[in-house]
């Protein structure tokens, strides 16, 4: 009996079967697709240079390269739109003696007047002490004269809306301030013209009277303010 694999006369050895060739491409195309995905997967994309070392980098440096010619001058662009005017300022301050105070300013100054009356005499069957006057003229005239009603002695800081203070006065207003008054009634003046040529326009003051009370020493003085109508 025969045993398959035994060659006769082989002195009982068995036979080696080699692969067959189309084995052996099959092997080496599986080889070769193995070791191609090996070397593929050790390739990968540098995006940043901490991923070169510092020695390498010092390696690519170069020197620095000249400088590049200036460009030409661009064209000049166009004129922009013009800006809206601004509000008119304020009025200047420098003023004269010679300027006319402007609408709505004001200014001050100083006033006083003071007499003696010992004696009254009769006037109108009542006895009557005489007045004390004084005279103010202003720094800068105003356009138009204070009108006679607008004239008002403030005693003992009875303040009013017209005259709130010193230093102040309603426009078209002029405020006395009296800081010192004796034996004599709240002061009065005249600014506004009653005949032709009695006063000029602009108003370059005021004068002012004060009735005496009785007899003593009858004084009045203090600040004004006048604010220009």
């Amino acid at each position: 009996m025969k045993v398959k694999g035994l060659r006769a006369g082989g002195h009982g050895r068995v036979r080696r079967s080699l692969p067959s060739p189309a084995m052996v491409v099959a092997l080496l195309a599986l080889f070769l697709a193995g070791s191609g995905s090996a070397i593929a997967a050790t390739h990968y994309l540098i995006t940043s240079t901490k991923q070169i070392s510092p020695k390498v980098l010092k390696k690519l440096k170069g020197n620095v390269g000249p400088r590049g010619a200036t460009g030409s001058t661009g064209a000049t662009g166009s004129t922009g739109a013009t800006g809206a005017t601004g509000a008119p300022g304020q009025p200047g301050q420098n003023l004269t003696a010679e300027t006319t105070l402007p609408s709505g300013q004001s200014e001050s100054g100083a006033f006083s007047a003071a007499s003696g009356a010992d004696n009254g005499y009769e006037h109108g069957g009542e006895t009557s002490y005489g007045w004390i006057a004084a005279g103010i003229t202003y720094v800068q005239p105003i356009a138009a004269p204070i009108p006679d009603e607008h004239i008002k002695d403030i005693r003992d800081a009875d303040y009013t809306t017209e005259c709130p203070g010193p230093g102040k006065a309603a426009r078209g207003y002029l405020c006395l301030y009296n800081s010192i008054a004796s034996d004599v009634y709240p002061g009065y003046g005249y600014s506004e013209s009653e005949s032709p040529g009695e006063f000029s326009t602009p108003s370059v003051g005021v004068v002012l009277y004060w009735t005496v009370e009785e007899a003593g020493a009858p004084y009045a003085g203090g600040e004004y303010t006048v604010t220009a109508p």
